[in-house]
């Protein structure tokens, strides 16, 4: 039967045996760091941010530590929010390292906050459900096998925290269904709040307590009702905060999208889900790569599957149909990975594992509710969903290449220029500690003064920059009215506004 969350292992149950898979299960993303380590043969210590996206969370940190919101201007061809110093991903870093940046910030630094939070969301875990040592084998083992992790574990990309964020929300569900009191429903509100101002469609998990009914079978509607509106004027609070600091997400130079008609964007919208639906079931690539991609296809539509039924004392039945049973926790997890695989599907290109950074922490995150809930009667059905993991996992191996990159191979030549770059206090504009740049890497920007921000370009042409008082050309030489070469070796150009 369905474990019983309210009096699973009391502490008088506790053995040590318990005690030392509970520790197996928090250290897990360590151990699984040291793993990649070993067969890597490199400090994952010393890797340095690779990706646009891993550089920009790390950037935004590195300057507010610093500085404060007294930076440069950080985003994408000059364009700008109300705010708009924090980049195109707003203050998602400031909400999940903001507070570990006062501490110092170095080039590591995100792989270890990232690791520190998954360890606490699993100390939380441990303290809250206590699970039983069967329950922390499989769920330290899903850790270790699941690709969407192993993919990003060892990154700078903030991926890792989403999953911590996941396990924190688990918990305080276990949590508030053991004691189901108005503090502890406050509690998850904010916790929720937070996530979704790091991924919007969090907010669906709103519905995993809104409307449980009370202990007589009854729901309080006018209380869920007042409740549901109050959180509404939160969630557009926080989010228009969010969007006053955020950047405009220009990704193609010199197209406008607000432009199109409506049906060429139905057209555009057709096109793109038909490619991703066709690249799902039919994906490209290696041998290794496409039986990596059906792997994790097989594991999301288990997820998917089981996210309809649950487990009871007679096997598997409609809960959906049987409203007095519904796992609230479980079907809100299930109903933001179903957004997300549509929002997927219909708006980005899945071949850029888009879907393993959208999809992956929630669907982990029903993988792992699976376990501590159900696993008792559906340990085949869990060992299936290992072994879709495992192969995943295995496969992903192949991409750890990109490992390599990043620990060492940053270039002098690159840091003399960037070392010219100097950040100016009491500016009279944020644009005077900006520049533009056609090379978004870490090679330069790590060698940047804190409080400098960057404006990226995918290729310059000529005066496209106005505003940003320096330019870095690596790619291009083109001329910029107002602007002054400076320096000039084998990694670049760097240009100086005009006094």
């Amino acid at each position: 039967m369905k474990r019983k969350i309210s009096d699973s292992n009391s502490a008088h149950c506790i053995r040590p045996l318990n005690i030392v898979f509970w520790i197996i299960l928090i250290f897990s993303p360590v151990i699984l760091l040291a793993v990649i380590g070993l067969i890597s043969k490199q400090n994952v210590f010393y890797f340095h941010p690779l990706w646009s996206d891993e550089i920009d969370y790390w950037i935004i940190s590195k300057n507010t530590s610093a500085h404060g919101l007294d930076i440069g201007y950080t985003g994408y061809y000059e364009v700008t929010g109300s705010f708009g110093k924090l980049g195109g991903h707003g203050i998602t870093s400031l909400i999940l390292y903001g507070l570990f940046s006062l501490f110092g910030w170095g080039s590591n630094s995100i792989l270890i906050c990232n690791t520190l939070w998954m360890v606490f969301s699993f100390i939380v875990f441990v303290v809250i459900a206590k699970p039983d040592i069967f329950t922390s084998i499989l769920l330290s083992i899903s850790y270790f096998m699941f690709s969407g992790i192993l993919l990003y574990a060892a990154s700078s990309m903030t991926e890792t925290a989403n999953y911590a964020l996941v396990v924190l929300f688990v918990s305080l569900c276990i949590y508030y269904q053991k004691q189901k009191n108005n503090s502890n429903r406050l509690l998850l509100v904010f916790l929720i709040i937070i996530m979704a101002c790091v991924r919007f469609t969090y907010i669906i998990l709103l519905f995993s307590f809104l409307f449980r009914k009370d202990d007589n079978g009854k729901l309080k509607k006018k209380r869920a009702l007042l409740f549901l509106i109050m959180i509404c004027i939160c969630f557009v609070t926080a989010k228009a905060f969010t969007d006053h600091f955020t950047s405009p997400y220009v990704v193609t130079r010199g197209i406008d999208y607000d432009s199109y008609t409506i049906s060429q964007k139905a057209d555009m919208v057709l096109q793109r889900t038909a490619t991703n639906i066709r690249y799902y079931v039919i994906p490209t690539g290696s041998i290794g790569e496409k039986t990596f991609r059906i792997s994790y296809l097989l594991t999301l539509c288990s997820c998917v599957f089981f996210s309809f039924f649950v487990i009871r004392n007679n096997g598997l039945i409609p809960k959906i149909i049987k409203k007095e049973t519904v796992d609230y926790t479980f079907l809100s997890l299930s109903a933001v990975l179903f957004i997300f695989l549509c929002a997927n599907i219909l708006g980005y290109n899945c071949n850029d594992y888009r879907d393993f950074r959208l999809l992956s922490p929630i669907l982990w995150g029903c993988f792992f509710y699976l376990i501590y809930c159900h696993h008792t009667h559906m340990i085949k059905e869990i060992c299936a969903l290992l072994l879709f993991s495992a192969v995943g996992a295995v496969l992903s191996y192949s991409f750890w290449d990109s490992n390599a990159l990043r620990i060492g191979g940053l270039s002098t030549d690159v840091s003399d220029l960037a070392s010219l770059v100097e950040y100016t206090e009491d500016a009279d504009s944020p644009w005077d500690n900006t520049i533009a740049i056609d090379d978004y890497s870490f090679a330069f920007i790590s060698n940047l003064a804190p409080g400098i921000g960057i404006q990226y370009y995918q290729g310059f042409s000529d005066n496209c920059v106005k505003n940003s008082k320096f330019i870095y050309q690596k790619y291009t030489e083109y001329s910029f009215e107002g602007y002054d070469i400076i320096a000039r070796n084998g990694s670049g150009i760097l240009l100086k506004k005009s006094e």
